[in-house]
């Protein structure tokens, strides 16, 4: 199962990543909170609108991520990737967003003699959210992220994304 979660995850990068040449980027950094895990996060991701890639003729945007959860303890290491799509719901001043994809979360732990330990989950992401100032260089955003798979877990981000190239 984890293997062909594993290769799902891999073909959808490998068809996202030429589409992605044609994309204007962003990029990002955020700080968050899990309120399950109760300890807070880190993180950056990149975000690109493919044209051609729509629904109702809004595009789609594609944005991968990477979270690090830098206060869980000595020798203990935990990271997760994401792979998702938000749909931009139209407004003025405030740019709404919902969207979905996939995780993939690595734990491992060091424990001295008795050896070293690893865990690797996949799972769903449900996020919702908003950008702030949709006409801006520097924009601020928060969402709200539902993890759903070996464990579910809700997180709240906030951050800034730059535009690139413009």
């Amino acid at each position: 199962m984890k293997a062909r979660t594993s290769v799902m995850m891999a073909l959808l990068l490998a068809f996202a990543l030429p589409l992605a040449a044609q994309a204007q980027w962003r990029l990002g950094t955020h700080a968050g909170y899990d309120v399950d895990v109760a300890d807070f996060l880190i993180g950056a991701n990149a975000q690109f609108t493919v044209p051609g890639a729509a629904i109702s003729g809004v595009p789609l945007q594609f944005s991968p991520g990477f979270d690090f959860y830098p206060g869980v303890g000595d020798g203990v290491s935990y990271w997760i990737v994401d792979l998702d799509a938000h749909y931009p719901i139209q407004a003025r001043g405030v740019q709404p967003f919902v969207g979905g994809g996939l995780y993939m979360s690595r734990a491992s732990v060091d424990a001295g003699t008795l050896g070293s330990f690893s865990d690797t989950n996949v799972g769903l992401n449900l996020i919702g959210g908003a950008e702030f100032g949709s006409h801006d260089v520097i924009r601020p955003y928060a969402e709200g992220r539902f993890r759903v798979g070996s464990g579910s877990t809700f997180i709240i981000k906030g951050g800034l994304s730059f535009i690139l190239g413009r």
